[in-house]
């Protein structure tokens, strides 16, 4: 028994129609393929544009910070100097205030009476180099006045309640 031609050629037509299926499916998985490479290299770049947006913004807050920690130093250096210069002229007064207190002893050494020349030979202290004690009474601040009572508050009349 031999088949019947009109089947072969249905299995023919049923094999096209596979391959063509087949072709049909390859070019479509095939464009899917393009399209997801496609969004994937989309997707790559914006992320990239968008690490590099984030690193802007990081060296721009990393700059603002140094840029306040340099006025922080700045700041502090001009204290420093400041405070330096203070030192300066504490020590000066501290020079000065130990030669005046080597003067104010060596005149208080000095035998009392007779002329005085300035250079430490003697004599009569001028006014204003004598101590507080030395001093005449009219070198003295004057003493205070006593200060008179204040009046109390004025009595008033008893109200006709308190009669």
């Amino acid at each position: 028994m031999t088949p019947p031609p009109p089947q072969r050629s249905d299995q023919g037509r049923a094999i096209t129609w596979i391959q063509w299926i087949g072709a049909g499916l390859t070019a479509t998985l095939a464009v899917l393929f393009v399209v997801a490479i496609q969004r994937l290299q989309e997707q790559n770049q914006s992320l990239r544009q968008l690490e590099q947006r984030l690193q802007v913004l990081e060296n721009a807050r990393a700059l603002e910070r140094t840029n306040a920690l340099e006025q922080q130093l700045r700041a502090t250096v001009e204290r420093v100097h400041g405070l330096e210069d203070d030192q300066g002229r504490v020590a000066d007064l501290a020079r000065a205030q130990q030669q005046l207190a080597d003067q104010v002893q060596r005149l208080q050494s000095l035998p009392p009476g007779g002329s005085f020349d300035g250079l430490g030979l003697g004599g009569e202290i001028p006014p204003g180099l004598r101590t507080p004690s030395a001093r005449s009474p009219a070198g003295r601040p004057p003493s205070p006045r006593p200060v008179p009572p204040r009046p109390g508050p004025e009595p008033t009349a008893p109200g006709p309640d308190q009669l």
